[in-house]
């Protein structure tokens, strides 16, 4: 008689597409992975844009065809896990909603914020990140946005990762961060393991707006009953936090 052992299902949201796969308790992968693509907008000025929607749906799409595919192992999933590219600058508004594009990794329109108000407090932001200022970080992207765009900024009520985005969606609506992606927002000191509340202050930046980080393995949140019933899946999966890609 052979017993069948748990699954857990791994979401990589990439920069272009979404891969998702089952591994078994060893961690050994189960299946070719399920891919859907999202596209990316550009700008004249260094902008590089994606639609939180476009991350959504090609979740969707990725894990249906997935469970189309082997159904037999997708009733086994016993948790799931998202990864992410980063870091990206996105927010919820209080309802939840998305609140325009996210600025992903590569969107370089806040070169001049480094270079100008950013560089005032180098030294320091050096010190408790150990990361150069570059307009790669969510920091600077924040910052920009907080100086040129105020009407997003004050829409925002939540700053969210990728697959913070996706954990809220599954879990119907966990706000959260995993400590990989809240490195890379160089607003967390590393010494700590918090946000770090001084460079708020000197920016005149609002630390409500941020989530709680919280460890890679932790449970946020379990898969509601509407978002398994898209997907596929069983309702009151375990949802972790993830990480970086």
């Amino acid at each position: 008689m052979s017993f069948k052992k748990d699954v857990f299902l791994g979401i990589d949201m990439g920069t272009s597409s979404v891969k998702a796969g089952l591994v078994s308790e060893a961690g050994r992968g189960l299946y070719p992975t399920s891919s859907a693509e999202y596209p990316t907008f550009y700008g004249k000025n260094g902008e590089v844009e994606q639609d939180p929607w476009d991350w959504w749906n090609a979740v969707v799409q990725a894990v249906q065809n997935l469970v189309k595919n082997v159904p037999d192992l997708t009733e086994r999933i016993a948790a799931i896990a998202v990864s992410c590219q980063a870091p990206t600058l996105f927010g919820i508004d209080q309802d939840g909603n998305p609140v325009g594009r996210g600025l992903i990794w590569m969107d370089r329109r806040s070169d001049h914020v480094c270079r100008t108000i950013l560089k005032k407090h180098e030294d320091f932001i050096q010190r408790y990140s150990c990361n150069r200022i570059d307009p790669y970080y969510m920091l600077s992207k924040l910052e920009w946005q907080h100086e040129n765009d105020i009407k997003t900024y004050s829409m925002i009520n939540c700053y969210l990762q990728i697959n913070g985005w996706i954990v809220n969606r599954m879990t119907g609506g966990v706000r959260s961060i995993d400590i990989t992606n809240a490195n890379l927002t160089q607003l967390m000191n590393v010494h700590t393991l918090q946000w770090e509340t001084e460079i708020f202050e000197r920016l005149g930046l609002d630390i409500s707006k941020m989530p709680e980080i919280v460890s890679t393995h932790k449970i946020v949140g379990k898969l509601t009953k509407l978002v398994a019933e898209i997907l596929g899946l069983k309702e009151g999966i375990p949802v972790a936090a993830g990480c970086v890609d």
